[in-house]
């Protein structure tokens, strides 16, 4: 028995399919075929990238998932996505904040100074 791995793009029945073969339209003497169809093993053609096959035949983000660039992650990591970059943005504004705050008081205390020195 041989096996072969034949591609044709569209939407096709999982499960047993009949394929007629006509020459001239005359059926082949091997004709028709039985041909097992089953759905497309995202898993051996994306290692560990949370793919399932759609009707189509192609490898989509499984449920539960989405897609960031051509990978596919679970939903429970999107608050690390979002939260993340978010702290990052507000632990910047506070230390600019700081930073500013922390200039003027030395500007007001030079202010401070140079009065005293010209009042002396």
């Amino acid at each position: 028995p041989f096996q072969y791995l034949l591609h044709i793009p569209g939407r096709y029945n999982i499960g047993l399919q009949v394929l007629e073969l006509l020459l001239d339209g005359k059926h082949l003497e091997s004709s028709p075929l039985f041909l097992n169809v089953v759905s497309r093993d995202c898993e051996r053609d994306f290692p560990g990238a949370s793919r399932t096959a759609n009707e189509d035949g192609e490898c989509v983000c499984a449920e539960a998932t989405f897609a960031i660039g051509s990978s596919c992650v679970k939903l429970q990591l999107l608050p690390v996505f979002v939260g993340c970059p978010l702290l990052l943005a507000l632990l910047i504004v506070i230390c600019c904040a700081l930073r500013s705050k922390r200039t003027l008081a030395n500007d007001e205390d030079n202010n401070v100074a140079r009065r005293v020195v010209k009042l002396r």
